[in-house]
């Protein structure tokens, strides 16, 4: 029974360390839904361009969501601006993109759709690139034909993997803290317990 005790108390303290979400401690995930920058394209004219300058961040909260989370790609999207979260595609509305570093560099992009948007669009709607926290870029657009639609707002925002389960992951940490330090009281009362009764059989031996 003695050992019995003993070794559920150090099975349970065990759990509880895995249990503690140890990773994601005091991450904010409140940047992950921010738009970075945003441009009215609206009066965009046939053949006439338009630079949107952007600064990767780098605040301490954002650092620390990279640290939980790992670095985001930052998608360049078409969207309405009555404020919905339904993105066109920008080949249709007659978009181009393109991004270049602090040293006029043109940097590489690829489809991507962002997580928690809608699309009108048959294929990814949208232009993802990598940055560094802290660097700086431009996007460059030019509007090459009229418009397709009314979506007249363009967005960068950030994107993560899975970024679905690392919402949820953060948003059940309390919970999780709370389950762990409970599993770790049980099995510190179980340790305890196990040198009560190893206590008991030494005196009643004597």
């Amino acid at each position: 029974m003695t050992a019995a005790c003993f070794f559920a108390g150090v099975c349970l303290w065990a759990l509880a360390i895995w249990l503690y979400p140890w990773r994601w401690r005091g991450v904010n995930a409140a940047p992950a839904g921010a738009e970075l920058a945003t441009a009215d394209v609206r009066d965009l004219a046939v053949g006439s361009r338009h630079l949107i300058p952007l600064r990767i961040p780098d605040s301490k909260e954002w650092l620390a969501l990279e640290r939980a989370w790992g670095v985001p790609e930052f998608v360049v999207a078409l969207t309405s601006t009555a404020g919905q979260r339904r993105l066109a595609c920008l080949s249709k509305n007659h978009i181009a993109v393109r991004i270049m570093d602090a040293k006029g560099r043109e940097l590489p992009t690829k489809p991507a759709y962002p997580y928690a948007y809608s699309s009108i669009c048959s294929g990814p709607p949208g232009l993802s690139f990598v940055a560094n926290s802290g660097s700086e870029v431009t996007i460059r657009i030019e509007r090459l034909a009229t418009p397709g639609s009314d979506e007249s707002r363009l967005i960068v925002v950030p994107n993560w993997e899975n970024e679905k389960d690392k919402l949820v992951g953060t948003a059940l940490q309390p919970t999780m803290q709370k389950l762990s330090i409970i599993v770790g009281r049980v099995g510190m009362l179980c340790v305890l317990a196990g040198g009560l009764l190893r206590r008991d059989r030494i005196s009643a031996g004597k």
